[in-house]
């Protein structure tokens, strides 16, 4: 837990540096297959040109406006879900109280709602009531 978040937070602040958003750039845009090829081979996962030209075409497109958009929408998506894990922990916790909570307000509800009652049913009330 508090290694892997305080790595995160690390990589979170490094992403928002305009310079390493700039080196990251410099480096994809200065990208070619040969190069993605080599690597990958060494990495013990080789690529066919066909792969490795369609990931250089989209490493030749980032820019740093695109980078920060991806670390803005990706710090939201971790807010969001941090938020979410707190909310269910919680119903979790205390989720006999709310089904309690609910059963409550339905009673309450059904006891207090009136009695809709049908105009037939109400004239066939005052023909019993009137023979």
């Amino acid at each position: 837990g508090g290694l892997a978040k305080s790595v995160l937070s690390s990589v979170s602040k490094k992403a928002d540096d305009k310079s390493t958003q700039e080196q990251i750039c410099k480096y994809l845009n200065g990208l070619n297959s040969s190069q993605l090829i080599s690597l990958s081979g060494m990495a013990g996962s080789p690529l066919s040109q066909g792969t490795a030209d369609r990931i250089v075409s989209f490493a030749h497109g980032v820019t740093p406006k695109g980078i920060r958009k991806v670390v803005k929408w990706s710090k939201r998506i971790l807010l969001v879900g941090s938020v979410m894990t707190k909310t269910l922990k919680i119903f979790s916790k205390y989720k006999h109280l709310l089904v309690l909570l609910v059963l409550v307000g339905w009673t309450k509800s059904a006891i207090s709602r009136p009695v809709v009652v049908k105009k037939a049913a109400k004239k066939t009330a005052e023909a019993i009531s009137n023979a």
